[in-house]
């Protein structure tokens, strides 16, 4: 049980729990809302009464966040104007990065601790790679709207070196190798006091994720369906129909492929590896009037883990684990026992490529991760050889038949390019820009004419129509719909 977050890696569930219930209470009933301190060129925030939206609550009666991970939790605020209508939203993230990433120069821009997150700096920099590109491009990821609220907890000698940090089981010894123990000014204050935090500002998108999609797909449903009778005078007889494991249309995954690629294309300009790509880390915005109406837009999400493929990340000197999916690793990056599987493998942005590969080989296996890979985490449910093991030569790719589910029949080209994606050898897997171009010229003519499909004669979409998303979530909270605050 810890107090105080230290390590890298998952810092924040490691916490006590009463740490994390009064932090999270904290952050979603006692913080008044505040405007990103720093938001560079990203759009300006209404003003307006701003209030935490969507709450729910835990078992022990506690209020729970829209989401929390490894470095802490997120949430959705809205502004209402003085009819109590939504006239702005934004997905706020607050972060306790612990103290180890905190004294980590690398984790700030130019390597000044307490300044600019890197994660504010990558996501910036993937949008101005994307918009530089072709305008309007920078929808394909999660829009960063700016950073703030820094509490910085340590104190610094001239040098700029964390001298001390309060500990309540040491007292105000000095624990991080200061030149001498000092008082610290936080002695005697709340727990909650002493840890390092900042928010973080991103736009809301209202449609979930594709981890949540993919769930809804594959959900059970119960259809009562009427069969007519052969012959007059019978009775008409009902039949129940039990429908479930939906395939996503083969448009909607090209239209996800398309737009990965694009953020790898920028991701190489921008020299970045994201590390972390995934279901649960691609956001499904609201909808382009002009092409793929019919679809959200996929935006990838999430450059916590993301880091600048420099000679100490390009060798894997640096310790690449922080918030990664072992499910979701790349030969390169794969670390089932704390030690990398394939030793002499390098870091480049045909990483980004593999995990690509995997987001969209789990679109068409309808599985929010594949069980080949879930020997990383439990006990294995698949057989042996089917798992998924890089240290092996006969098991370090995915087998031919076990890229799409048995209910789906996609084209040979995409099961094919996707399995260039997931190729050991990174020789043999296309680069960032051979990849959207083959993705851009096979999705050809196999859309179904969803690109240029806009509704009907009035521009909707029917509830009926076969090629949506099945049970896309809703928009619940849009920017006109009153909000009833008790």
């Amino acid at each position: 049980m810890k107090l105080i977050p230290e390590n890298h890696f998952n810092p924040f569930p490691a916490l006590a729990q009463f740490v994390q219930d009064e932090l999270t209470s904290r952050f979603l009933n006692k913080w008044k809302f505040r405007a990103p301190q720093y938001r560079r060129n990203a759009r300006e925030l209404q003003q307006g009464e701003w209030i935490p939206i969507q709450t729910s609550h835990g078992n022990r009666g506690q209020e729970q966040p829209l989401g929390d991970g490894g470095q802490g939790v997120v949430h959705l605020w809205c502004c209402l104007d003085a009819n109590n209508r939504v006239i702005d939203r934004v997905i706020v993230k607050n972060v306790f990065p612990g103290t180890e990433t905190w004294a980590n120069p690398s984790q700030w821009r130019d390597g000044r601790i307490g300044g600019e997150p890197r994660e504010v700096m990558i996501s910036n920099e993937v949008y101005d790679q994307l918009e530089a590109a072709n305008a309007g491009d920078g929808k394909f990821v999660t829009r960063c709207l700016g950073y703030g609220n820094i509490h910085d907890p340590f104190k610094y000698d001239a040098n700029g070196r964390i001298m001390t940090y309060l500990d309540p089981r040491l007292g105000d010894a000095d624990i991080l190798g200061g030149p001498q123990r000092q008082r610290n000014p936080l002695a005697g204050k709340p727990i909650t006091c002493r840890i390092p935090s900042y928010k973080l500002y991103f736009e809301y998108c209202p449609h979930g994720d594709l981890h949540t999609q993919i769930t809804a797909q594959n959900r059970e449903e119960r259809r009562r369906r009427v069969q007519k009778a052969r012959s007059s005078g019978v009775r008409k007889r009902r039949k129940v129909q039990i429908v479930r494991d939906v395939p996503f249309h083969e448009g909607f995954i090209w239209r996800t492929f398309e737009a990965l690629a694009k953020c790898a294309v920028a991701m190489e300009k921008a020299n970045v590896v994201h590390g972390d790509l995934c279901p649960t880390n691609i956001f499904l915005g609201e909808s382009d009037p002009h092409r793929f109406k019919i679809w959200p837009i996929p935006k990838l999400s999430d450059s916590g883990s993301s880091r600048h493929v420099d000679l100490m990340t390009r060798n894997r000197l640096d310790d690449f684990e922080e918030a990664m999916q072992a499910t979701f690793a790349p030969p390169e990056l794969a670390r089932p026992n704390g030690q990398y599987e394939v030793p002499g493998l390098k870091i480049t942005h045909k990483t980004n490529v593999w995990q690509i590969g995997m987001v969209i080989a789990c679109m068409m296996r309808l599985d929010i991760y594949l069980p080949e890979t879930d020997w990383r985490i439990m006990p294995s449910q698949v057989p042996r050889d089917t798992e998924l093991h890089f240290d092996d030569p006969d098991r370090r790719e995915l087998k031919d038949n076990l890229f799409q589910h048995p209910n789906c029949h996609y084209s040979a080209e995409l099961i094919g390019l996707v399995k260039d994606c997931m190729k050991f050898y990174q020789i043999r897997r296309p680069t960032p820009q051979r990849l959207l171009a083959r993705v851009q010229h096979l999705m050809q003519g196999r859309c179904g004419g969803m690109e240029i499909y806009t509704g009907d004669a009035n521009g909707r979409i029917p509830w009926n129509k076969k090629e949506k998303l099945r049970d896309l979530q809703p928009d619940k909270w849009q920017e006109v719909d009153p909000v009833f605050v008790q």
